[in-house]
């Protein structure tokens, strides 16, 4: 499909979400979406395998790890420089833990889908972070919405 929001797929770990939309494009069920590149927030994602098993060329799998940019600005404008490389209009966030930075939400705004087992809740953005992934993400979804 050449025709359609050409679309970065950023991922942090086993990229199953991303995985199923690969899949639901490849057989026609998700339309108007064209595969533009993965990004990694770390060389051992499970989900880089994934992309590839789906015909994603290696070449359009960039790993961009925090830790190897001096500043948060530096690691926003090297995530744009791929993004605007590739063309991307649309971001989807499928497991991604690195937090997006203002450039770039400036630079997509209303193009991103954050997919996060635990919605964040518009009180309270700290709703998520450091050590919020798996089943901590649930544990706390659930202790937040119990009745009190």
């Amino acid at each position: 499909m050449k025709d359609g929001l050409r679309t970065a797929f950023l991922i942090s770990g086993g990229g199953t979400t991303m995985a199923a939309a690969l899949d639901a494009i490849s057989c026609g069920r998700l339309t108007g979406i064209v595969p533009a590149c993965v990004i990694a927030s770390k060389p051992d994602a499970g989900g880089i395998a994934n992309a590839v098993d789906r015909g994603i060329d290696e070449a359009n799998i960039i790993i961009v790890k925090r830790r190897d940019f001096s500043s948060p600005e530096n690691y926003a404008e090297a995530l744009l420089f791929f993004l605007r490389r590739k063309g991307v209009r649309l971001v989807s966030q499928n497991g991604w833990l690195p937090m997006t930075l203002r450039a770039v939400i400036g630079e997509y705004p209303g193009m991103i889908i954050n997919q996060h087992p635990g919605p964040l809740h518009p009180g309270r953005p700290d709703f998520g972070g450091k050590g919020m992934f798996g089943r901590a993400v649930h544990a706390a979804r659930l202790y937040f919405v119990r009745p009190r």
